[in-house]
């Protein structure tokens, strides 16, 4: 079930960390057939002061920490609001903001900072409530959702070991439902 604890008046989620992962070598094959493979998984999770926070089962996620996975590892969230999130290897993910009170009352919000790498969610109340106030930032661009299934994708200018070889920038596939890129140079 879920876990609806509260810290400072704001939910958290819980920390799962699978057998499995999904590798991609190259951009396209990652999106279109992720290769499923057994592995001991390597993640961790900082706080925003610095601290590192282990990644164990059930573990806490607050916001404003930050979960890393290895080039071997992959996380996998149950958030309050039921949304599910499924961090790739490889990746940092930032919760920005990430208020559920338990209950659709109007001040749900979930701001998702992909910082590298990619992760595929499957959104929750908020993402189903109250659309507007889910989004995923990337450094180079916005994404929006109209409740839905899908996967972004930040590679930055080093490059990203989930896509060798792929331009930088924000990339994200639909699985169903909506999401709309936001840039400096418009909204797609």
């Amino acid at each position: 079930d879920i876990q609806r604890e509260r810290d400072g008046g704001h939910p958290r989620c819980r920390l799962q960390l699978p057998a499995e992962v999904d590798r991609g070598h190259r951009l396209h094959e990652l999106l279109r057939r992720p290769q499923l493979q057994r592995h001991r998984p390597a993640a961790h999770g900082v706080r925003p002061d610095g601290r590192e926070i282990a990644a164990v089962k059930g573990a806490k996620i607050l916001e404003g920490d930050t979960i890393v996975t290895g080039a071997n590892g992959n996380a996998q969230l149950l958030m309050a609001d039921e949304a599910l999130i499924s961090l790739r290897p490889d990746s940092t993910l930032r919760f920005d903001t990430y208020r559920y009170a338990g209950k659709e009352d109007g001040s749900e919000k979930g701001v998702l900072g992909l910082l590298k790498g990619g992760f595929r969610t499957l959104t929750g109340l908020i993402g189903r409530a109250n659309k507007s106030n889910y989004l995923v930032r990337t450094p180079t661009a916005t994404i929006g959702i109209r409740g839905t299934d899908h996967e972004p994708f930040f590679i930055p200018p080093a490059g990203w070991s989930g896509a060798p070889g792929a331009d930088p920038g924000t990339y994200n596939k639909v699985n169903s439902g909506e999401t709309f890129l936001q840039t400096e140079g418009g909204r797609i």
